[in-house]
């Protein structure tokens, strides 16, 4: 997008204003939109660091239940339980990697981009705005003067005079660092999705993995979880066909 012309700034005309306008408006919605961006990367933040949390409380207690419920002579069964808890283990370590990665590349250059370059666009703007206002009240002041009062006429002369320097030298910063900001906003904003989206191709590949290595080892534990129930109801038929037996017996022998 092309810029607002330098030497506009010494015309002072409404298509400049127009055009200034125009750009603190875009730099209004790109504060706006930086700002809601860093909001959700915070939130979350706090949603995978609660998932950690879970997560790890969750393998905790997979330990535990392998120690304390399972058959302490099926050790294959627990290496397996062991081999799912080591890869949920994994896989919250590297998203605590991944979550300083996106705070380091993402949230922190984009708060840093909305303070020291959208904010001082915004502080040149409030310059920019009194310059003119005190323009303004200094060609205000000059009108009122009387012909004959020739020393007033010369102050307010002066003072005008003043106050057009200060406000052509306040607009030539502005737009200076209004059209940097614009021509830097692309490059850093494209920047700053770079990182995100290799932080989440980081995590999701390396999740992609460690599932692939689950996946033989979910195999094998359904299988053996379901020879484990078909061993159950064999015993259960059984135990329900003595215990008829017995019951028929004791009603016989009476």
């Amino acid at each position: 997008m092309k810029g607002i012309s330098l030497s506009s700034c010494a015309g002072d005309s409404p298509l400049f204003r127009n055009k200034i306008s125009f750009f603190e408006d875009l730099t209004e919605a790109l504060e706006s939109r930086v700002e809601r961006i860093i909001a959700i990367c915070r939130e979350r933040e706090e949603i995978a660091r609660r998932e950690k949390a879970l997560n790890r409380e969750l393998a905790a207690l997979l330990e535990e239940t392998a120690i304390h419920d399972l058959d302490p002579e099926d050790t294959e069964m627990l290496e397996m339980m062991e081999s799912f808890v080591s890869v949920v283990q994994q896989v919250e370590e590297h998203r605590e990697r991944v979550l300083d990665q996106r705070r380091i590349g993402v949230i922190q250059p984009m708060e840093s981009f909305v303070k020291s370059d959208i904010c001082a666009v915004k502080d040149l703007m409030h310059a920019f705005r009194k310059a003119n206002s005190n323009t303004e009240a200094a060609a205000g002041k000059l009108c009122q003067c009387k012909r004959h009062e020739l020393t007033l006429l010369s102050e307010a002369s002066l003072h005008l005079h003043e106050a057009r320097r200060i406000q052509h030298r306040t607009a030539l910063q502005y737009v200076i660092e209004m059209n940097a900001l614009h021509e830097k906003k692309r490059p850093e904003l494209l920047e700053r999705v770079v990182e995100l989206l290799t932080c989440e191709a980081s995590f999701h590949k390396l999740c992609q993995l460690q599932l692939q290595e689950v996946e033989g080892l979910v195999g094998r534990l359904f299988t053996q979880t379901q020879q484990i129930k078909m061993m159950q109801e064999e015993q259960k038929k059984i135990e329900e066909s003595n215990a008829k037996r017995i019951s028929d017996e004791v009603c016989n022998g009476m």
